[in-house]
């Protein structure tokens, strides 16, 4: 007889039995890629507020107000920096001639940037290299 450990859906408890533990494949729960008629991704209704002047304004200060009712007081790290700059992911990345998902891996810990993209960022943040450094050694969530 062959013993089987099962799990249940919300059930944190194995149970022990005879029967083989069925396999699921993953795949067979994906999703459809495709999106309703009409949708329209974040970016591209960013990009176009972006095109109006007080929409953009307002875009910026919720940025700051984030920076500031997410980050800690004495928080250091590239995220509350671009954040209080008022920066998005794509602003900072635009300004400083490289990707926003590079920013991204940066801002994430996934990713050591080299020493010419640490300068671009101090200079593009109004920071100085010291700064940097500080913020990438500071331990913060990824996003």
């Amino acid at each position: 007889m062959q013993i089987t450990k099962t799990f249940q859906v919300g059930d944190p408890s194995p149970k022990t039995g005879s029967s083989p533990c069925k396999v699921f494949k993953f795949a067979d729960f994906q999703e459809s890629p495709c999106a309703p008629a009409r949708t329209r991704s974040l970016t591209d209704i960013i990009d176009r507020w972006n095109q109006d002047p007080a929409r953009r304004e307002g875009l910026k200060r919720a940025r700051v107000e984030l920076g500031r009712l997410t980050g800690g007081a004495n928080e250091v790290t590239i995220r509350s920096m671009r954040l209080k700059a008022g920066m998005s992911q794509t602003d900072l990345a635009r300004s400083i001639g490289t990707s926003q998902s590079h920013i991204a891996r940066i801002e994430g810990k996934t990713l050591e940037p080299t020493l010419d993209t640490c300068r671009r960022l101090a200079r593009a943040l109004g920071v100085d290299l010291n700064t940097i450094d500080q913020a990438l050694s500071c331990r913060d969530g990824a996003a």
